[in-house]
């Protein structure tokens, strides 16, 4: 603990790791809240009975007051995630108040930067998932043919028609849905439905709007309408087969959905639209199986990586605690890293 000494102030700045123990200091307890406030208070009735100056005391005390706030909004910020209700844990986290803020913008950046750089936190269980997934959509490209003409001798009109609008809630559909949410928590107060919102949307960026483009654009896969044949690769062209965008996208929004609402019908719903919209995009002849597979691989490990980042402790970047022992005032300031 370092520790500077400013006119009456006794400012101590503590510096911790993410976990350190900080021998009661960051967050205070209950008790130790009220003591400080309690020693603060007469700290403050002795300063200023020592001033000659009335308005110089109203000063301190104004200042004081201001003081005491800080110090009950910073300790209901530090309290952790797991200390909240179960039934609020999900809704917790480092996601802003307003969705129409800057600081939504600084949440996408952040769940962005955190799904790009999350192959260093990997470890071995998680490579070794990861090379499976691999492995399993590169061996479905042994069937992508033959789903593709058995699909193909199925076909309808009815079936078209139905293919046509409901792989929608790949697309423009799911952004709809996600609006509903935000809407219902302007109507009902709902924190939940706004973070589903929120991550929704940056989920949405990064598989859909990211990450898809770029792989579309450097594999080139031809789709099965142009040739039927799906070893046919032309990087940097206009082909983009592979992976499916729709697909990413559906399974993103399902997954968030189902991530904030675990109950078992959730599940069913999201992810089983997500599934059916897969399967209209190999009914249209748009892509083959395994750009449904990987697509929807994306989706859902983005939007899984995100609900769990945004819904860590929020955990604030700077304390400030009001400090006084008898015989000396100031304020105790923490940062955490």
């Amino acid at each position: 603990m370092v520790l500077w000494r400013l006119s009456f102030l006794q400012i101590g700045c503590v510096f911790n790791s993410a976990g350190a123990q900080t021998d009661g200091v960051f967050p205070p307890s209950n008790l130790e809240v009220l003591w400080r406030f309690l020693l603060q208070a007469r700290g403050i009735v002795r300063h200023v009975y020592r001033m000659k100056s009335v308005r110089s005391g109203w000063r301190y005390i104004t200042l004081s007051a201001i003081t005491s706030i800080f110090l009950g909004s910073s300790h209901v910020r530090a309290e952790p995630i797991d200390s909240a209700p179960a039934d609020r844990q999900a809704v917790d986290g480092i996601r802003p108040g307003n969705a129409f803020s800057f600081d939504t913008v600084r949440l996408f950046g952040d769940d962005t930067l955190y799904v790009f750089t999350a192959p260093s936190r990997w470890d071995g269980d998680d490579w070794l998932t990861a090379a499976g997934g691999a492995g399993f959509a590169f061996g479905t490209t042994a069937f992508d043919r033959s789903i593709r003409d058995s699909v193909q001798a199925h076909r309808s009109a009815a079936l078209d028609k139905f293919s046509t609008n409901f792989e929608q809630l790949g697309s423009s559909l799911s952004f709809v849905i996600l609006a509903g949410f935000e809407g219902y928590h302007f109507i009902a107060d709902d924190r939940r439905s706004q973070e589903v919102f929120l991550d929704g949307l940056a989920a949405s960026l990064i598989a859909s709007g990211i990450i898809v483009p770029v792989l579309k654009y450097s594999v080139g896969r031809e789709r099965p309408s142009d040739s039927g044949n799906p070893y046919r690769f032309r990087p940097f062209t206009n082909h983009n087969s592979f992976p499916s965008g729709h697909t990413a996208q559906a399974f993103a929004v399902a997954t968030v959905i189902a991530s904030h609402y675990p109950a078992w019908w959730v599940q069913v719903l999201a992810y089983g639209s997500a599934g059916v919209v897969g399967y209209c995009r190999i009914e249209q002849n748009a892509h083959f199986t395994s750009d449904v597979l990987v697509g929807g691989l994306i989706g859902y490990s983005v939007a899984r990586s995100v609900v769990a980042h945004n819904s860590k402790s929020r955990a604030p970047r700077f304390t400030i605690v009001p400090y006084s022992d008898g015989r000396s005032s100031g304020f105790l300031f923490a940062k955490e890293f």
